[in-house]
């Protein structure tokens, strides 16, 4: 492999970057239809308080790191849904 294999082309790569540009607004905005009827709104404030705010460890847990990171990882997904809805209302 050679420096000019990696050579792209200017207007594929400015094509590729938009289409996931449009990949990302496409997926915020199934967000934003799916989560701002009333029954998204349940159920991402069930998700919010389930995996967000009541998902303590118990810092006597046996193995509370592997148990914090996975907690975490849950909370990650919601924040994500949140982060997707909050990115919709600015599109």
């Amino acid at each position: 492999m050679s420096w000019q294999d990696l050579d792209t082309d200017d207007e594929q790569a400015k094509t590729a970057i938009e289409a996931k540009k449009q990949a990302s607004r496409d997926l915020a905005q199934l967000c934003h239809r799916v989560f701002s009827t009333s029954d998204g709104e349940q159920f991402l404030a069930h998700l919010s308080q389930r995996f967000i705010y009541d998902n303590d460890i118990d810092l006597t847990h046996p193995n509370y790191q592997a148990a914090s990171a996975y907690h975490n990882g849950e909370r990650g997904v919601v924040k994500y849904i949140h982060h997707l809805m909050l990115r919709s209302q600015q599109l």
